[in-house]
């Protein structure tokens, strides 16, 4: 009897297993963008963001929404009396000299895979993780499947992870190189990372507190209480699991998704202590780390407060919780980080 039942629940999840790949297939497909002289933006749109009177502007062919972030003053980093502060956090006074535009959520795996990837073997690629080591992000698909299964849905809108500097970078010049082709470039503007003064200037869109939200009192007094509600209130503006993109949160008040948690996101800079008083700041210095801003799904608060800066070497791309967004934005000069040359061991001289 014991021999029978399990033969019919191997044969019941053989047949759901069957069904399943019928009928589950995938909610999108990752394809080469067409060229981008070829998709037809009118030209009064186009007019209004080169001349950066536009308040909103969506890559063709990316789907890529961006908002513009006007310029302005601000003070950058913590006071002393943030809860979790860090000592780099320094208070400063920043200007930002020009309005640019950014990304309304971060860069989404399809616009990612789309523009860099769209020859890899997605449906052949059998695990629920993604090929880390062809660049792809750990968080893949939606369900564990086993070999020789396909058809189950892809997570293309969650955002790109598992995403090094450099490939950051590369995936900025491609869109630029689009975009010039299709004479779609503000002069002097350029689709790049952030800076990190842009960044959080964006992210606090004018409020002064942790989160740029009016939730910091609530927040701090559940979880001091060890309320369960601590988490739904971060929950409402800040992605606490690696999800689809601004899913069920709140933007701030220039309409940015998920400046909090959700993942980090590299910024242009090299790691460094602040300076006092800075127009447009951009340090660029031998480190090998770069910044990464808005923590991320897989830490708690403290790492998704509004200033709160963490260093990771440029050449990490395993790291499941680091992603990107765009910025269109005056041009800056800067040198990509190298790895240092490592000496070959010197022989000892015989006498």
């Amino acid at each position: 009897m014991k021999k029978i039942a399990l033969i019919l629940v191997l044969a019941s999840l053989f047949t759901t297993a069957l069904a399943l790949d019928n009928i589950a297939k995938p909610l999108q497909k990752v394809e080469p963008l067409q060229p981008a002289t070829s998709i037809k933006v009118p030209a009064k749109q186009v007019e209004a963001m080169k001349t950066l009177e536009s308040k909103k502007w969506t890559v063709p062919g990316l789907n890529l929404k961006m908002v513009k972030i006007p310029a302005g003053a601000f003070t950058m980093g913590s006071p002393t009396a943030e809860d979790s502060r860090k000592v780099d956090e320094v208070q400063h006074e920043v200007t930002i000299s020009k309005p640019f535009y950014m990304g309304a959520y971060e860069v989404t795996q399809k616009q990612y895979y789309d523009l860099m990837k769209a020859d890899f073997d997605y449906e052949g690629w059998w695990t629920f993780r993604g090929s880390i080591a062809d660049g792809m992000a750990l968080h893949y698909r939606s369900v564990l499947v086993t070999i020789g299964q396909k058809g189950y849905d892809l997570l293309l809108d969650n955002p790109m992870e598992c995403l090094g500097f450099v490939a950051a970078v590369k995936f900025c010049q491609a869109v630029n190189a689009r975009e010039a082709k299709a004479n779609r470039l503000p002069a002097g503007y350029e689709y790049r990372l952030p800076t990190e003064a842009e960044w959080e200037y964006a992210c606090r869109a004018g409020t002064k507190g942790m989160f740029n939200t009016n939730e910091d009192a609530k927040v701090l007094a559940e979880h001091k209480l060890g309320k369960q509600s601590a988490q739904r209130t971060i929950r409402s503006f800040a992605g606490i699991r690696i999800s689809k993109v601004g899913l069920n949160r709140k933007p701030n008040a220039w309409g940015l998704y998920d400046m909090h948690g959700n993942v980090a996101e590299w910024c242009l800079d090299s790691y460094a202590p602040y300076q006092h008083k800075a127009t447009d700041p951009l340090v660029i210095n031998k480190s090998q780390d770069k910044l990464v801003r808005g923590g991320s799904a897989l830490g708690k608060y403290p790492c998704m407060r509004s200033a709160a800066r963490y260093a990771i070497p440029f050449d990490i791309d395993f790291y499941a919780f680091t992603g990107m967004r765009l910025v269109l934005a005056p041009k800056v000069n800067f040198t990509m980080p190298e790895k240092p040359v490592e000496k070959a061991p010197t022989k000892a001289k015989k006498n």
